[in-house]
């Protein structure tokens, strides 16, 4: 893998509406008290591009960063973003270490209001800084992308996690906590490739390098068109699944029944526009503490 592989991929000319590269990093404590994500996403037919970042745990407020409206940064400025926040997700070492930037302002949602980010965001304020360093190790596991071109890699991650402002800030450390990040391009994901049911690609390809599949995914009468997870073990499972996520009673994705949601952090997503993600921190039987990400179109499916 090279600073090509790496980097960001020429679209098509012109670019079609629905095309987009992504990165993403997903991580937690092992213990399930603390979670973190950072999402990157390119626009380029809109000339835009959309930052996530949010911060779970127990007995603290979910704590969310989201912009769908930055403006697409030049080729030379590689993956900083700057206009409401400023972030970078840098490439140091191909194949091997990225360090992840932001400074921001987030809003807070208690589990009364969770639902919000949702819909017009109204919470607390709360600032978040990021400085962290992702780690691939490669015994832990890789693969392919499922649904668009691009690739997964498990890892570890470093650094220091600050919460708030002035003279009243939080200070966290990640030592090593087990995470996942994925680079992916194309048709829009959720938006483009989603629809392909059961017989889709989450049926024919979708095993971690354990050779087994993630288990328990149900198929209720309304859920995610989309939906992805990943759990660490002695080798990382990660999922792809072209259909739903059995949710519970707020929408909200989960596993099968033998599955622990701890935090849920759902976010808003306007590429495509009146998606709702639902992101759920969990905990497996085994102990093991991962991500779940699910996609919904506006509307029933």
């Amino acid at each position: 893998m090279d600073a090509a592989d790496e980097g960001r991929h020429r679209p098509p000319s012109p670019p079609p509406l629905g095309w987009s590269e992504w990165w993403s990093f997903d991580a937690s404590a092992p213990d399930g008290s603390l979670g973190v994500f950072v999402r990157l996403a390119l626009h380029p037919a809109r000339r835009r591009c959309s930052y996530w970042a949010g911060l779970v745990g127990r007995r603290r407020p979910y704590l969310l960063v989201r912009d769908d409206d930055l403006d697409l940064p030049p080729p030379s400025a590689g993956l900083e973003v700057r206009g409401s926040l400023w972030a970078s997700c840098t490439c140091e070492q191909p194949g091997s270490h990225w360090t992840l930037g932001l400074e921001s302002w987030g809003v807070t949602f208690d589990d009364r209001d969770l639902l919000d980010a949702w819909g017009h965001e109204r919470g607390g304020r709360q600032g978040l800084a990021l400085d962290l360093s992702f780690e691939d190790d490669p015994a832990a596991g890789s693969g392919a992308c499922q649904l668009d071109q691009g690739w997964w890699r498990a890892g570890r991650l470093w650094g220091e996690i600050q919460v708030g402002s002035g003279g009243r800030i939080e200070e966290l450390a990640a030592e090593g906590w087990p995470a996942v990040r994925r680079h992916c391009w194309g048709p829009s994901g959720p938006a483009e490739r989603g629809a392909e049911g059961p017989s889709g690609p989450a049926e024919r390809g979708a095993e971690g390098p354990s050779g087994r599949a993630e288990r328990g995914l149900q198929s209720p009468s309304r859920g995610a068109a989309w939906s992805w997870g990943w759990s660490p073990s002695d080798v990382a499972v990660v999922h792809e699944h072209g259909g739903p996520l059995p949710q519970n009673r707020l929408g909200l994705p989960t596993a099968d029944g033998d599955m622990e949601a701890i935090r849920w952090a759902p976010v808003l997503a306007t590429e495509p526009v009146g998606w709702q993600v639902g992101r759920a921190l969990t905990r497996s039987p085994s102990g093991d503490v991962g991500w779940l990400e699910s996609w919904t179109p506006p509307g029933p499916t």
